[in-house]
């Protein structure tokens, strides 16, 4: 995610450390546990109308899978461009992105069952609220959705930014501190970043 902040604010900014992962402060939500008790949500939560021939071909991949799981000389058997193609939940790890447009199978399945995951689940795996209510026809709902920044993603920034909005921060020089790091490789900036973050993180 880039962040922009006007120089003449003399904000410095910083992006927050990483929080979720191996040996981070909390563990990866996985897609089972976002998942839980979601059959009870009343809102956008409908199922969508599966063909035959589609849950066939989901019946033969497996949790986490996708449409490479289905043997080449099975009649059934599709060509995919990416990898999200006929791809089914793994509920003991983190949710692969929520695409939001397109045919050919890019819903995003359900596992067990064989279907597409609904606009609620959807939701759910981009960590928006139960009661955050999405206006508009399955599809359009599903668009936003896919095209939505998680909001549990971008806590963390926000409130990064909070001092900038409140005012209450120590003004810098942005002008010299651009001219400084234009100066610099990337490789240079790259290290200066993982620093500050170490810094961050024990504040």
């Amino acid at each position: 995610m880039i962040v922009g902040v006007r120089i003449d604010t003399g904000f410095e900014f910083f992006h927050p450390s990483p929080m979720y992962g191996p040996e981070r402060e909390k563990s990866y939500v996985t897609a089972g546990e976002a998942l839980k008790g979601v059959e009870k949500v009343p809102y956008n939560n409908e199922k969508m109308n599966t063909a035959p021939k589609t849950v066939e071909m989901l019946k033969m991949i497996p949790e986490g899978g996708n449409f490479t799981d289905i043997p080449k000389d099975h009649p059934l058997y599709v060509k995919g461009m990416i990898s999200h193609v006929y791809r089914r939940i793994n509920r003991n790890e983190p949710s692969k992105t929520i695409i939001a447009a397109g045919g050919g199978g890019t819903w995003g399945y359900h596992y067990p069952e064989p279907r597409p995951l609904t606009n609620r689940e959807r939701a759910r795996l981009q960590s928006f609220p139960d009661n955050f209510i999405f206006q508009g026809s399955n599809a359009e709902v599903r668009r936003q959705i896919g095209n939505a920044v998680p909001p549990k993603g971008v806590e963390a920034v926000a409130k990064a930014l909070m001092p900038l909005f409140r005012k209450e921060y120590n003004v810098i020089d942005l002008g010299k501190l651009r001219e400084e790091l234009g100066s610099m490789t990337i490789k240079d900036r790259m290290k200066q970043c993982k620093n500050q973050q170490k810094i961050l993180a024990n504040v």
